[in-house]
């Protein structure tokens, strides 16, 4: 859905839903439905549904910083994660990085 419908590669997305959810452990994630850490005001958003999470989700990466990357490339969007600042840890990228190759996320 995420790829076909909005250009998010598959492996980013499952790289920071595993990340941001705690494997789907976290309480955000079982409670609130937010799966990708999305903050609105500073603070965590909760969600009705997974649908309305995966919308508030895609909108995310409408905004303009998110503009002009090769949407096939997953170090591309990598970078593009740090620069505009989806999370505030500066090692966000290089965590994701890593999930995409432990659990061999490319490939999908």
């Amino acid at each position: 859905m995420l790829k076909a419908e909005f250009g998010i590669p598959m492996a980013i997305s499952l790289a920071q839903f595993a990340l941001e959810s705690g494997f789907g452990k976290s309480d955000l994630c079982l409670n609130n439905l937010n799966f990708g850490g999305i903050k609105h005001k500073g603070a965590y958003v909760c969600y009705e549904s997974k649908k309305a999470f995966y919308l508030a989700y895609a909108a995310v990466f409408s905004q303009c910083c998110y503009e002009g990357i090769d949407r096939n490339n997953v170090d591309a969007w990598l970078v593009a994660l740090e620069r505009c600042g989806y999370a505030e840890s500066k090692a966000y990228a290089k965590k994701l990085k890593r999930i995409i190759e432990n659990y061999h996320l490319n490939t999908l």
